[in-house]
């Protein structure tokens, strides 16, 4: 809790910037690329839980209240796609807190070189660094989030049902 209490102390204006909103205190120091990319990952985030996460995990606690009747031909609530949706969010919303604390983590360590009389990082720079010294977060993230997709969906749907795409692939395949 001290370390918490004299972080936010000792955070300056941009540093505060960036709790506040996503990018913005990247954008006062001159990191307008990087400011662009946490804000755009907030307009997404935002964008999504309004139009379906919010939905999604809802319905991962009730999964679905609505019953099926084959008799009376109505269709119910799909509790395995329901879950599969909130599973989805709640994804989504740990990589939107991963970002946030990152976009703090940032501008902090940006005060810090600008205090020692440095200059901030280029966006072109911190690429260069995700291709040299951080290549293995660059390397394993689209490995474990295809993973975690595909096994996530393959265990909750019958295969064909995810693979449709495949099969009906290798059907016209077969017939040409």
């Amino acid at each position: 809790m001290k370390g918490l209490q004299d972080f936010i102390k000792n955070a300056g204006k941009n540093v505060k910037l960036s709790m506040c909103l996503m990018g913005l205190g990247q954008i006062f120091y001159g990191q307008i690329g990087k400011g662009l990319c946490y804000l755009g990952i907030l307009v997404l985030a935002i964008a999504y839980f309004l139009y379906r996460g919010f939905a999604d995990l809802a319905g991962l606690f009730t999964l679905g209240t609505k019953e099926a009747d084959t008799w009376l031909d109505v269709q119910g609530d799909n509790s395995v796609v329901m879950l599969l949706m909130g599973i989805l969010a709640i994804i989504a919303l740990l990589f939107l807190a991963y970002c946030y604390i990152s976009n703090i983590m940032d501008a902090y360590e940006t005060q810090k070189i600008c205090k020692k009389g440095g200059q901030p990082a280029r966006f072109q720079d911190d690429l260069k660094q995700f291709l040299d010294k951080k290549f293995y977060k660059t390397v394993l993230f689209l490995p474990i989030i295809g993973v975690c997709l595909c096994y996530t969906t393959y265990c909750l749907y019958d295969c064909q049902i995810v693979f449709g795409w495949l099969f009906s692939c290798q059907r016209y395949r077969f017939i040409n």
